[in-house]
């Protein structure tokens, strides 16, 4: 699912938001997806177009058996994306999403709309560990700083003092 999210009141982050949108839909269709997940009511016309100029008709792409992708054990464990940095603002833009996601949660929101994204659940599980991943796994952010625990915690009391409604995490 792509994650971004229209504004009826702002028109360039609308803008943004369905062509970022559409980008993803034409890779799931070429991807050989049939259908698809769409984060707010007003993405499913753009996500329907896609799909309908690409399928047409046709109820599937099953026919379709992508015999070029070819993944090894490796691949999977293999976290590395080219020209990928670790930044401190990074660090801090998942922890503060996580922090804001939570106390969401907690408020009774399954999903919320945080830095016009949709975050429900399964970003939430994806932006913490990856904090934990680089500090138990050596990360090393783009000024050369290691990830480490302490890191970790002085970067997270910012954002939990930061962040509206959430409380300072225990030392």
């Amino acid at each position: 699912m792509a994650p971004f999210i229209p504004s009826r009141k702002n028109p360039e982050i609308n803008t943004a938001a369905l062509a970022k949108v559409r980008d993803d839909k034409l890779r799931e269709v070429r991807d050989g997806f049939d259908g698809t997940w769409v984060a707010h009511p007003d993405l499913v016309s753009t996500a329907a177009e896609v799909f309908h100029a690409a399928l047409g008709e046709r109820p599937h792409q099953k026919e379709r058996l992508r015999d070029d992708v070819r993944v090894v054990d490796s691949q999977l464990l293999d976290l590395t994306v080219p020209d990928g940095k670790i930044t401190e603002a990074g660090v801090r833009n998942n922890i503060s999403v996580a922090l804001q996601y939570v106390s969401a949660w907690l408020a009774g929101s399954g999903a919320v709309a945080i830095f016009n994204l949709m975050e429900t659940r399964r970003p939430r599980r994806s932006r913490a560990p990856s904090c934990g991943f680089w500090v138990h796994h050596g990360g090393v952010l783009d000024d050369g700083r290691p990830v480490t625990a302490a890191l970790y915690r002085t970067l997270r009391d910012d954002e939990a003092a930061s962040s509206p409604g959430c409380p300072r995490p225990p030392r």
